[in-house]
């Protein structure tokens, strides 16, 4: 509400204002010289965007979730062990999805 406040949807928020919890991915710049570059620029940027989110959600995952994330050697290990922590029961919330490429 603070950064819409003086707008009108800052002043009249919709009843899903504060329900999506934002997972970005910032895939610009990765070096594509090769595929190696690429792969590992991609594994980086993946283990950043989640990174991101657990420090802004971090009620959502203990250290061993977060360990588990981080040191994944390839982004679909990375990116499975992430969904397998929320895809319990207790985690209602809905994810938003922003990627910039």
């Amino acid at each position: 509400a603070q950064m819409f406040g003086k707008w009108h949807i800052g002043k009249n928020p919709t009843p899903k204002a504060n329900s999506y919890l934002i997972l970005k991915f910032d895939f610009s710049g990765i070096d594509t010289k090769s595929y190696e570059s690429t792969e590992n620029g991609f594994l980086v940027n993946v283990k950043k965007g989640f990174n991101n989110f657990i420090h802004q959600y971090n009620f959502l995952f203990s250290t061993k979730d977060i360990e588990q994330i981080n040191n994944s050697l390839s982004a679909n290990i990375c990116a499975t062990k992430f969904f397998e922590v929320l895809n319990n029961p207790k985690f209602k919330n809905a994810i938003y999805l922003l990627i910039d490429e």
